[in-house]
């Protein structure tokens, strides 16, 4: 398999030439939040959730049945360490390809805003993140270099044409309802 086609490395085509250099020093400890994806508010219906049924019986029948067979033998940490390790891996991948530090970048689906956090104070970057939901780590993640705006962009239109010089995404499009529509915004701004 060519690196173009391995997962987290971009085709030639997209990565700037020479590669930036690499951002170096320690990376900083990014605050710990009591369930940072938790939510606030949000501006989409879709985002209420609706009350669950759960059947306890089965799901206790299939844990008992898939214990010694677990489909995914160590799964990845929902503990801030491991969201914060995989962050910083994230934007390590992203940067070596199209230069993060000291940019203006948008993080487009930017959840709890870890990434949103990092960019600013590990690449020095105008970092910006938006979301169609506030999540509690807005707040404790927030400040002068770190900024947070819900919005849908396939609607609004929160920031001026020609505002950022990187956007960056992780695991989104596939929830965007209007991807035609988002991609346009994301294209002007």
């Amino acid at each position: 398999m060519t690196a173009a086609g391995r997962r987290g490395v971009l085709p030639a085509a997209y990565r700037l030439s020479p590669a930036p250099p690499p951002v170096t020093g320690e990376w900083p400890q990014a605050p710990l939040i009591d369930d940072p994806h938790g939510f606030i508010r949000s501006g989409a219906d879709h985002m209420t959730p609706a009350p669950a049924a759960f059947d306890v019986d089965l799901f206790e029948a299939l844990n008992a049945q898939y214990a010694g067979k677990p489909i995914v033998p160590k799964p990845p940490g929902r503990d801030a360490a491991s969201r914060s390790d995989k962050a910083r891996q994230r934007l390590d991948h992203i940067h070596q390809s199209i230069g993060l530090a000291g940019q203006r970048v948008l993080e487009f689906g930017c959840g709890s805003g870890y990434e949103v956090w990092y960019l600013a104070h590990h690449f020095g970057a105008e970092a910006t993140g938006v979301d169609i939901a506030e999540r509690h780590a807005w707040s404790v993640l927030a400040d002068e270099r770190t900024r947070f705006v819900m919005a849908d962009l396939a609607v609004e239109r929160p920031f001026p044409a020609d505002h950022f010089d990187r956007i960056i995404s992780f695991s989104v499009f596939e929830h965007v309802v209007h991807p035609h529509a988002a991609l346009r915004e994301l294209y002007r701004v």
